[in-house]
């Protein structure tokens, strides 16, 4: 389901999420919030991204 999600919204379709699942916007402040989770997200991932290469330095090749 993710990745049809994923596939619509980088098609330009309007598919937002809430806790409850996903759901086609009606208005600009719905895709504002969704806009909203999905940079919270990529920030949550680049930090999970640079605690996981500072550990990489610590193991030997």
């Amino acid at each position: 389901m993710r990745k049809i999600v994923n596939e619509l919204r980088n098609n330009g379709v309007p598919i937002c999420s809430s806790p409850i699942g996903y759901y086609y916007a009606e208005t600009k402040s719905e895709i504002k919030d969704t806009l909203a989770h999905l940079e919270s997200r990529i920030k949550k991932i680049e930090k999970a991204k640079e605690g996981m290469e500072e550990t990489l330095k610590t193991y030997d090749e």
